[in-house]
């Protein structure tokens, strides 16, 4: 009879997250560009302008999330940077744990669940860690939304139901108030009936049933709703954006950009990538939540790590399966001590996240810019300092032949890559 890990994940993951807090409390400084609000200032001015209870005024596309400004001044009216605080230590914890339950719908091994939120914990630009630089934001409550999103879709996947799709709606309605790009999941769901099947030897496209176009339906009629109560006061254009980084955004720093954003466990999917296929191709809504998360990254803004990092979900559950596949080969030593160190790098935990502006010299990067005392700006792929990107790019690609060669080698060692052949054929 198989061991009931839940409770000791759980508290495993409880004691990093608090860990991982107590570090930031310790050591990170909130930034003081722009009065601590950084780029984000729209949110706070939303906060004030519930408190005060006047019209809702501010820059787009940050006056259309009224959801995490409200919370903040209903929890914290007089305290606005207390109050994003809260809200956001809070988003965090929940989409901590409810990204163990959707990665234990399709995993078993505690060690891995634990080590793939333990990632989500320690990325220097997640939410988690993210809040104490940067407090004011919206994208804590975006990732408990998409992942709650995604539970109720693998619910529905198994037993479809009525209930699971009015589930979705009312998610979809409300997460459209936190973060319009909660939308991508209710997109997913018209994949949820594998819509391209292969019939006759041909590849063949099918409509998505009526019932799966109402989650997404409904949460753009609310993020339509948005608009009544909330009014820009800039020229900011999605389709500009969108056609502004179709030709403003280089394709090199977009492929920087995944490894800075997840760092490079993703060479791991690369080593399963067959097996990563096949997957995909059965799960398409797996696939286009991929897509999806692709297209943000490249069209949605400047800050392309974080844009992409929404994908997280899908591509740790990827990355989880490849790791439960291969683990006799990631637990030899040198091939764990690389990831590891490779991560330490990516991720920064090690190391706090600079004030903008400073006077620091561009440093040497190490896979990410190794250190406390660097460029902001040179932490972010588009952003940074042309040469350092350029090396940094160099170096993931260098430690990925490395790391990968390494395995493939233990693979021979093992017999595993004989066995699996065999098992092909």
């Amino acid at each position: 009879m198989k061991r009931n890990t839940l409770p000791l994940e759980l508290l495993l993951i409880a004691l990093i997250f608090v860990a991982s807090n107590i570090n930031s409390v310790l050591r990170q400084k909130q930034n003081t560009y722009n009065g601590g609000t950084a780029w984000e200032g729209a949110y706070y001015v939303l906060a004030q302008e519930f408190a005060s209870h006047q019209p809702l005024v501010a820059d787009a596309p940050y006056v259309y999330r009224l959801a995490t400004p409200w919370l903040v001044a209903l929890i914290s009216p007089h305290d606005l940077f207390r109050g994003f605080h809260l809200v956001n230590i809070a988003g965090s914890a929940v989409a901590s744990v409810l990204l163990l339950f959707w990665l234990r719908g399709y995993l078993s091994d505690w060690r891995v669940l634990v080590l793939l939120v333990t990632l989500f914990l320690i990325q220097w630009d997640a939410p988690p860690r993210l809040l104490y630089h940067s407090p004011v934001h919206a994208d804590a409550w975006l990732f408990a939304f998409v992942i709650a999103d995604l539970l109720l879709l693998r619910r529905y996947l198994v037993r479809p139901s009525a209930g699971c799709i009015a589930g979705l709606c009312v998610l979809a309605a409300v997460g459209a108030y936190f973060r319009e790009a909660t939308l991508f999941v209710p997109l997913c769901v018209l994949a949820a009936d594998r819509p391209i099947v292969k019939e006759g030897g041909r590849w063949k496209f099918r409509l998505p049933p009526w019932r799966l176009y109402l989650p997404f339906a409904c949460g753009f009629l609310a993020f339509l709703s948005i608009r009544l109560v909330a009014h820009q006061t800039n020229d900011y254009s999605f389709v500009q954006t969108v056609y502004r980084f179709l030709y403003d955004k280089p394709v090199l720093t977009y492929i920087h950009a995944w490894f800075l954003a997840f760092g490079p466990v993703l060479f791991i999917i690369l080593f399963d990538w067959r097996n990563a296929v096949e997957f995909l191709a059965e799960e398409q809504w797996l696939a286009l939540l991929l897509a999806t998360g692709a297209g943000f990254g490249f069209l949605g803004g400047t800050d392309t790590e974080r844009l992409q990092y929404w994908s997280m979900p899908g591509v740790y559950l990827l990355l989880g399966l490849a790791m439960e596949r291969h683990w006799r080969i990631l637990a030899w030593w040198p091939v764990t001590a690389l990831f590891a160190a490779g991560q330490i790098c990516t991720s920064r935990i090690l190391w706090t996240t600079p004030d903008y502006p400073t006077h620091f010299q561009h440093t040497f990067p190490v896979l990410q810019q190794f250190g406390s005392n660097v460029q902001f700006l040179d932490l972010f792929s588009y952003f940074g300092y042309r040469p350092k990107e350029t090396l940094s790019l160099a170096q993931f690609i260098v430690f990925g032949a490395i790391v990968l060669w390494l395995m493939w080698h233990r693979e021979r060692r093992l017999g595993l890559r004989d066995t699996s052949q065999a098992l092909a054929a």
